[in-house]
């Protein structure tokens, strides 16, 4: 079974000590603009953006930064092939200046074709790198390095076919034979953590016939059939691999176990020739959340197949770290003209890459986040209708909630009765079917003859699907000789919210629902005026993102009309319950309409008493 996955590679690493970690868990990560994918041949300047190198690492003694080709010795102090090379150290005004909270840049020009020395390099001769790493130390496990590609140049790249180059005993000479040449064996296949290969040498002293190695890289054992006999024959020690596309080299020290010792008439833990295995490994994938997205929206993807832990760098500008599965995932803003393009993923150390496309539509405006908007909401018209109708009393906005005049009802004393706009706050949006809105300011109701102010504020709308909540603040404030107690209750579940029936339209980048049903949703929940499930009004929602207009909104209600009241014996200020059933206020405290009602029947009798002279009807 040929079944080639990256997780061969992640097995070799994991054979090796997991680099030391920076104080405070720093990580490095670059940013390379322009597209490193299409440099000028001729010369281009890139700007290279560093965070998270912390200046304490490596002892203080900072990072080289260079561009050239990965030689042998590359990392090395005295390295002559780089076309760019700096030393990146905090302090360090000769090189490239590292800030203490681990930020740097730099802005080489780099070049297909230059001189180093008395050599040439060319792109087209050798892959040229962006590479950083550790200063003078071994330790490779914070290197970054970036492949560079220039327009019209096509760098070379190793086959994919795999080999084994593995002459088994250094001093002895055998005859290969099934595939076998020289010392190289065939590749034949791979799993997740093994790589077989054919062939056959024979040895004339002692007599031994070898063939198809295995190497398994979980349990560090490399076993061949030594004259046909199935053999775990040599104990691994395997240092990093290295990577080319979608092929990886791995160098393996080999060391004679006990069984090999029989077969091959040896001491056990005699050190064989080391061997150099080349496989290759399956190409990474690459997903995207949207096929479409807007000019400068948003672009979420998911990665597969990567080496544990490598940098991978998304569309030449940007790296990510991917997991110890080989998964990486993020985000990147949609800078692309409109049109149709293409995301690569490039894992820096591994070389492999996965594309994926995707289309930038025209600049316009969506609703992928809520940045203002308005609620409004008049709570229970027939409650707005009842103080209305005492004199003195009034309803009023603060903090930026106003009354509007929008569903208001005419009243003999002047009383502003519409339903309230109270502004935005802030926003957690996820879809047009799930978010939440707090919004501010206070609505105060005022009924100076009943004793009693309200004040409602700081509402949120809470929703998801087709049912939400509205919380507020409500406070009741009582005076005079009243039985009532004062309430203070903050961000109390006031109402529940059923969209089932309501209109939602979006578009310009604004979302609006209208005729969101509420009810109240317990006794409490405002003063124990009314009970739980009490149909309050309904509402309406106008959110909008950052690039959204929001259509007009009601401003302040002007002085209402005043309707005559017929003439009556009691004064308008007196509190007759039987009109309040009528308005739906007929929940009102007992206690408290008992109270009211003893004080509107002494008013009436003083009035009366006051309207009866000699000479007059009474």
């Amino acid at each position: 079974m040929r079944r080639t996955l990256a997780v061969l590679a992640t097995a070799a690493a994991l054979t090796t000590a997991a680099p030391a970690v920076a104080q405070e868990q720093m990580t490095p990560s670059v940013t390379v603009s322009p597209n490193v994918s299409a440099l000028d041949p001729a010369g281009e300047k890139i700007t290279i953006t560093g965070t998270g190198f912390d200046p304490r690492a490596n002892d203080g003694k900072g990072w080289g930064v260079r561009v050239g080709p990965k030689r042998d010795g590359w990392r090395g102090r005295t390295t002559t092939t780089s076309q760019y090379s700096k030393l990146l150290r905090e302090n360090w005004a000769v090189g490239i200046d590292l800030k203490p909270d681990g930020t740097w840049q730099a802005t080489p020009t780099v070049k297909a074709t230059y001189k180093a020395g008395s050599e040439e390099f060319s792109a087209a001769a050798e892959q040229l790198y962006l590479m950083i790493f550790s200063w003078d130390n071994p330790d490779m496990g914070n290197d970054l390095v970036v492949p560079l590609q220039f327009t019209g140049v096509t760098s070379p790249s190793e086959p994919r076919q795999g080999s084994l180059h593995w002459p088994v005993v250094a001093s002895w000479n055998g005859t290969p034979s099934a595939g076998t040449t020289g010392q190289t064996w065939p590749y034949t296949s791979s799993t997740q953590t093994t790589a077989e290969f054919g062939g056959r040498i024979d040895f004339a002293a002692p007599k031994a016939r070898i063939t198809t190695p295995r190497v398994d890289l979980g349990a560090k054992t490399l076993t061949v059939d030594v004259n046909g006999v199935t053999v775990p024959f040599a104990g691994i020690k395997a240092g990093q691999p290295t990577f080319n596309g979608n092929t990886a080299t791995l160098r393996m020290e080999l060391e004679l176990t006990e069984k090999g010792s029989t077969a091959l008439n040896l001491p056990a833990n005699t050190a064989l020739a080391p061997a150099t295995m080349t496989y290759p490994v399956a190409a990474p994938t690459l997903a995207l959340a949207q096929a479409e997205i807007p000019q400068n929206g948003t672009l979420s993807f998911t990665g597969q197949g990567f080496s544990a832990g490598e940098q991978v760098i998304l569309d030449g500008r940007a790296t990510f770290a991917a997991d110890q599965e080989g998964g990486v995932a993020g985000e990147l803003v949609a800078t692309a003209a409109p049109g149709r393009h293409t995301l690569t993923a490039t894992g820096l150390s591994s070389r492999r890459t996965a594309d994926a496309t995707y289309t930038v539509k025209a600049a316009g405006c969506e609703v992928t986040s809520i940045t203002k908007g308005t609620l409004l909401w008049g709570f229970k018209k027939s409650f707005r209708e009842y103080v209305g109708k005492g004199s003195g009393n009034s309803i009023t906005g603060a903090n930026g909630a106003v009354v509007t005049d929008v569903d208001a009802s005419p009243n003999t004393n002047g009383v502003t009765t519409g339903a309230h706009r109270y502004p935005f706050k802030e926003a957690r949006y996820t879809s047009a079917t799930q978010f939440e809105v707090a919004f501010g300011g206070t609505i105060t109701f005022t009924y100076p003859g009943h004793f009693f102010t309200i004040h409602l504020a700081n509402p949120k709308v809470a929703v998801k699907d087709a049912k939400g909540t509205l919380s507020a603040d409500v406070e009741l404030v009582t005076s005079g000789p009243t039985p009532g107690k004062p309430t203070k209750l903050t961000g109390v579940e006031l109402a529940d919210l059923d969209l089932a029936a309501a209109k939602t339209t979006v578009g310009g980048g604004v979302l609006t629902i209208t005729g969101v049903r509420s009810t109240l949703t317990n006794s409490d929940a405002f003063a124990g005026f009314y009970g739980a499930g009490d149909k309050l009004d309904d509402l309406t929602l106008t959110l909008g993102s950052s690039c959204s207009a929001l259509p007009q909104q009601p401003g302040p209600a002007g002085p209402p009309p005043v309707v005559q009241a017929p003439q009556d014996l009691v004064p308008p200020l007196a509190f007759r319950p039987q009109r309040l059933a009528g308005t739906g206020a007929s929940a009102l405290a007992p206690s408290i309409a008992g109270f009211v009602l003893l004080v509107s029947g002494i008013t009436v009798l003083t009035a009366a008493r006051r309207r009866t002279s000699p000479g007059r009807r009474t």
